[in-house]
């Protein structure tokens, strides 16, 4: 904190130092990450309660004044990116974790998740094909992931094209946790992303993770969060509540709730 000396008097230099204060404790919370899993032991964002709004929060690599470092239990790469996402909500569910481990392997499931598209203004599918694979050749399909082989510690591999500009995008996951009460899987490009012959995502550069919680008996905590380094020409600030109705997809999805409920949670 600097040391003001003014011959202006004492009103005037407490207004000045209320007003430095004001600036620079906004500046230090606004260029602050506070991306917080449960795995963590604090978990931000906070949880939405049953049946409230998912909470959905954003960053852009360059509102940080130091860069951002995920979590060690993430197991994230190193990797730069652009935009950062973490989404918290609560949820019912009569299953278990190896009940949700099954529906995070089912990739051929991900065909049929809606979101509301901010570009078309109407529902549109999240994924326009999903499958698993034994290998990143392209021909290497096969059936969705059995839960003999969602243990932990496994990795599978799968392609989705997505309904976004970059298209077709091969991953790899890890089921990092598989307990009583938790599951958690973290996923990333194993290959990089290209299209019209350029690189629009590096190998390694779009990284997601997963974490449920088991709460009680039927509640669980839902747990997302997405690291994407898209090229530097996208604006990707333009496409904010698309990435977050994105998420909002997923949660859906994973929830057992319509993904086209409406309303369609960010629609601008």
């Amino acid at each position: 904190m600097p040391h003001f000396t003014s011959r202006r008097g004492d009103k005037t230099d407490r207004l000045i130092l209320s007003i430095y204060c004001v600036l620079t404790c906004f500046s230090a919370t606004i260029h602050a990450a506070d991306l917080s899993p449960p795995c963590t032991g604090k978990v931000h964002p906070a949880a939405s309660a049953i049946g409230e709004p998912l909470a959905v929060n954003v960053w852009y690599s360059g509102e940080f004044a130091n860069a951002w470092e995920a979590p060690a239990c993430m197991n994230w790469q190193h990797a730069p990116f652009t935009i950062l996402l973490a989404a918290s909500g609560n949820f019912e569910f009569g299953g278990t974790s190896v009940t949700l481990a099954a529906k995070i392997g089912r990739i051929s499931a991900f065909n049929t998740i809606l979101y509301w598209s901010v570009t078309k203004q109407r529902w549109q599918p999240l994924i326009k094909h999903a499958t698993a694979l034994t290998s990143l050749h392209r021909e290497a399909t096969r059936s969705d992931f059995s839960i003999e082989e969602l243990t932990q510690g496994s990795s599978y591999l799968f392609r989705q094209k997505e309904n976004t500009p970059a298209g077709e995008i091969s991953y790899q996951a890890t089921i990092l946790e598989l307990s009583e009460r938790k599951l958690r899987v973290n996923t990333f490009n194993p290959e990089p992303v290209r299209r019209l012959f350029k690189e629009w995502i590096g190998m390694g550069e779009y990284q997601s993770y997963y974490e449920f919680t088991q709460l009680d008996e039927n509640r669980w905590h839902y747990f997302y969060a997405l690291s994407s380094n898209a090229v530097s020409w996208l604006p990707v600030q333009k496409y904010e509540n698309s990435y977050k109705n994105r998420a909002v997809a997923l949660f859906r999805h994973f929830a057992g709730i319509a993904t086209d409920l409406e309303p369609a949670q960010f629609v601008k």
